[in-house]
């Protein structure tokens, strides 16, 4: 009995590996991400967004996320499950840290914005050298509502 479920165990484990299933963090995702916008944008944000910055790490088997924002450095820490097949899956955040710095009324504003919505992101999918955090995917163009978008730094 102890051999059969060996046995089912490591064909289990081999299925899973070369049919792509969920692993905990996939190499593409980790490095540096320069945001793009929003898929619905705030017009106001749209020309500060080249500045702002995502970036993943792994320590163990944890994701740390840093970056900068309009105006302050924030971090976090993540988790991801992520199909690579088709290259989605989720994620989590633990909430987001960060410097206090004070600015313009309308940066603030988006940061706010973007930070609200990092926060709340779910769902990731890597498409094309691009990131995209999200809430939900939407089935027409597997894209979510109120994405952020990102692209890898030097791609």
């Amino acid at each position: 009995m102890i051999r059969f479920i060996s046995f089912l165990l490591v064909m289990t484990s081999l299925f899973a590996c070369e049919t792509g299933q969920l692993t905990s963090t996939p190499a593409e995702l980790e490095g540096v991400w320069i945001f793009k916008g929003y898929q619905q944008a705030p017009p106001d944000c749209m020309d500060k967004v080249g500045s702002v910055t995502f970036e993943v790490t792994r320590k163990g088997e944890e994701l740390e996320i840093t970056g900068q924002s309009f105006i302050n450095h924030y971090f976090s820490k993540a988790r991801v499950s992520f199909n690579k097949a088709e290259q989605k899956g989720t994620i989590s955040f633990e909430g987001i840290g960060g410097t206090k710095m004070g600015g313009p009324q309308e940066l603030m504003s988006c940061e706010t914005t973007y930070y609200q919505l990092l926060v709340e992101s779910t769902t990731i999918k890597i498409e094309g050298g691009s990131l995209y955090l999200g809430r939900e995917l939407r089935p027409v163009d597997s894209r979510f509502p109120e994405t952020l978008i990102f692209e890898k730094k030097g791609v």
